[in-house]
């Protein structure tokens, strides 16, 4: 060997992180098929897996549920509120145009002062 590789060093020492399941012994296929209905420590009974997903999938649909249920309550609580308002409106719209219809027609004839400018400039 030279002197240079020798003499080598690195700076981080290496990591071993992860190493560990290359290293375990693998059961081989026919002992994993044999030991399918097993439970370890790490891994519940594949059966118990089942119904805790299924639990865990029925709670989130159930909380789905209830969302979506205040969101429809909430959204027909504000379709009511608008509904109050445009027959509000309709009848503030009615009474204007009563109002109008009850306008006098003195209030489209010409004024006193534009009367005597038009009998005073006829007699000339």
């Amino acid at each position: 060997m030279s002197d240079t590789a020798r003499d080598y060093q690195t700076i981080d020492a290496a990591a071993t992180e992860g190493l560990e399941d290359l290293f375990e012994p693998q059961a081989s296929t026919s002992q994993a098929s044999s030991d399918q209905g097993l439970a370890t420590p790490d891994q519940p009974h594949p059966a118990q897996a089942d119904d805790l997903l299924v639990t865990e999938l029925r709670q989130q649909i159930a909380d789905l549920k209830l969302e979506l249920n205040n969101k429809v309550l909430e959204a027909q609580r504000e379709i009511q509120a608008a509904a109050f308002r445009n027959g509000y409106l309709e009848s503030q719209l009615e009474n204007e145009r009563e109002q109008i219809k009850l306008l006098t027609d003195s209030q489209h004839k010409p004024g006193r002062w534009t009367q005597f400018s038009t009998w005073f400039f006829k007699g000339r």
